[in-house]
């Protein structure tokens, strides 16, 4: 199935609530801080719209030609911490290592490069997501050290973590 790289827009705000359901059904890496439940198209739109036009935030989706979601990054304002963006990536598990992951990954750091002003893109791996770690690895991110936590994953259950960075090259 062939996907493109598109902006989050209103226009996709359904496609991307469902998205959003199917991976947290999908995956226990994937975890949304918002009750997804609690969420609207119609609520979604206006703040996809607003963060299209910011250099501090980006979603970038993979569509297809049904406008389905395969796939999507983010990046966020890591909270208290200038000059670094919090980045998260999720793939549906029937395109999983095709690639896609790490697609994303790249236009999404491409796009730090030349669009934002963040120094740092950092994220926070499950320890049991070892496919993950050595894409996140293969891309240039280094595990912080000291940086051990436990964090709920997508079935409410506490496992162990560690956050990695990647470094804008001056």
């Amino acid at each position: 199935m062939d996907f493109w790289l598109e902006v989050a827009t209103a226009q996709y705000a359904p496609a991307i609530l469902q998205f959003l359901k199917q991976a947290q059904q999908e995956s226990p890496f994937f975890v949304m801080q918002q009750d997804l439940a609690q969420i609207t198209a119609a609520q979604l739109g206006p703040s996809l719209e607003q963060m299209a036009v910011r250099e501090d935030y980006l979603m970038l989706l993979l569509i297809n030609a049904q406008h389905e979601v395969g796939g999507m990054v983010t990046l966020a304002p890591w909270p208290n911490l200038a000059e670094t963006l919090e980045i998260g990536v999720v793939v549906q598990a029937r395109y999983q290592r095709q690639g896609l992951g790490q697609a994303l990954l790249a236009e999404a750091l491409d796009w730090v490069i030349n669009y934002s002003v963040a120094k740092h893109v950092r994220l926070t791996v499950q320890e049991r997501n070892q496919p993950a770690q050595k894409l996140y690895a293969k891309l240039g991110f280094v595990r912080i050290p000291n940086s051990e936590q436990l964090v709920l994953d997508g079935q409410q259950q506490q496992v162990s973590a560690y956050d990695m960075d990647w470094e804008v090259e001056t």
